[in-house]
């Protein structure tokens, strides 16, 4: 059964101050989701997911090695994606498509002003947090019932799942050789240069 993404995009338009790093915004997407029923939790959960494996790409890898301005890993590369997912739809889809339109996202370009050296947790593009939100949610809807019936009601497993941490395909490609990278990521590369 295809997930619906729908979830995701309405949820994040109702909570704007979710698509910023911060517990403040992530606080107030556990809160809402929060009030919905446990089927729309998990729905949410598997968007987000759905999601960060759709941005899986080698090309959006390697954007994010421009950003952070060296390599990444796999967790950061994760924690990148659902930071993509964070920005909300138009951001994500004109990413997926190109990731070099995030040349243009204002908190990308607010990131090339700095030099990395001086780039605070909050700075970096990642929100692993984004992953959790659909668990948090569904303990605060435990806490709302009554204990003994609380106990039994069981962890959705799907809460547990995250995204695929590697790409399907060829093995992750150098990034950096000019002038390839230039080519696929010109405006990345000027900005970050």
């Amino acid at each position: 059964m295809p997930t619906s993404t729908g979830a995701v995009w309405d949820l994040l338009d109702r909570v704007p101050a979710a698509n910023h790093a911060g517990k403040v915004g992530m606080d107030e997407l556990v809160s809402e989701l929060a009030r919905l029923p446990v089927p729309r939790i998990v729905e949410f959960h598997r968007g987000v997911v759905a999601l960060a494996n759709r941005a899986l790409t080698w090309r959006l890898w390697e954007a994010a090695t421009i950003i952070f301005r060296q390599e990444i890993g796999q967790d950061s590369f994760t924690d990148f994606r659902l930071w993509l997912v964070a920005q909300g739809r138009e951001v994500f889809e004109a990413a997926v498509a190109d990731p070099d339109s995030l040349a243009g996202h204002r908190p990308i370009r607010a990131l090339a002003a700095k030099p990395a050296s001086t780039w605070t947790d909050e700075d970096f593009p990642t929100m692993w947090e984004l992953v959790g939100v659909g668990a948090l949610a569904f303990d605060l809807v435990l806490r709302k019932l009554n204990p003994r019936m609380a106990k039994q009601v069981e962890f959705p497993e799907a809460l547990e799942r995250g995204p695929r941490e590697s790409p399907d395909g060829p093995d992750l490609p150098r990034f950096g050789e000019e002038p390839e990278t230039s080519r696929r990521c010109p405006r990345l590369v000027q900005l970050f240069a």
